[in-house]
């Protein structure tokens, strides 16, 4: 953490790669990605890390569900599909690229969803009075 801010990452960075890696060179990689992401990509950045404050907010509120794997035949609105459809686009990629050590790739993969997920969050009531639709449409925070 202390090697990180003197390489000067920012302290919100710092904090999200330390809290989600225990490997010291994984770590610094990643964080050095995001920071040159979010210095090359600043309003792109922002988008994502916008979406996925959205995201944790809307798993806050929906408390336990059951995790689920997600099925284009039962989605309901086209706004669902398109996310669905977008998330099989580019997730194994953004894993091949991760896995790789390639994060600028992954994040700017990423990026593609903002589009349909904020689509889906504006058109798409996630938590449902049916738990059966509520569970489903939180299982595409987990894809």
């Amino acid at each position: 953490k202390i090697f990180l801010e003197k390489e000067c990452i920012p302290c919100d960075i710092v904090e999200m790669v330390v809290a989600s890696f225990k490997i010291p060179k994984k770590t610094f990689e990643l964080a050095k990605s995001i920071f040159e992401f979010k210095k090359e990509k600043g309003e792109i950045f922002e988008t994502i890390t916008q979406v996925f404050k959205r995201v944790l907010n809307i798993l806050k509120q929906a408390g336990d569900f059951e995790i689920c794997a997600l099925n284009r035949d039962e989605l309901k609105s086209e706004f669902e599909r398109n996310l669905f459809e977008k998330l099989e686009e580019i997730s194994r990629e953004v894993k091949k690229n991760f896995e790789a050590g390639d994060y600028k790739k992954a994040l700017s993969l990423i990026s593609k969803i903002s589009l349909p997920l904020n689509d889906f969050f504006d058109n798409v009531f996630v938590m449902d009075k049916n738990e059966r639709i509520k569970n489903l449409r939180s299982c595409f925070y987990f894809s």
